[in-house]
């Protein structure tokens, strides 16, 4: 993940954006949870998610 990039929530998946490109998108099923180091940004939606 770059620096500039952010998570977001949408539907059962985290996709992973920089500006409008979506870079990847991962089913929350195959997650046991999330590690970011640095200001990495993610929506409110994703960070209310109970994995």
């Amino acid at each position: 993940m770059t620096p500039d990039a952010c998570l977001a929530l949408d539907g059962e998946n985290i996709v992973i954006q920089k500006g409008k490109e979506e870079l990847r998108r991962i089913p929350l099923h195959n997650l046991d949870g999330i590690v970011a180091f640095g200001f990495t940004g993610a929506s409110p939606a994703l960070m209310w998610k109970d994995l």
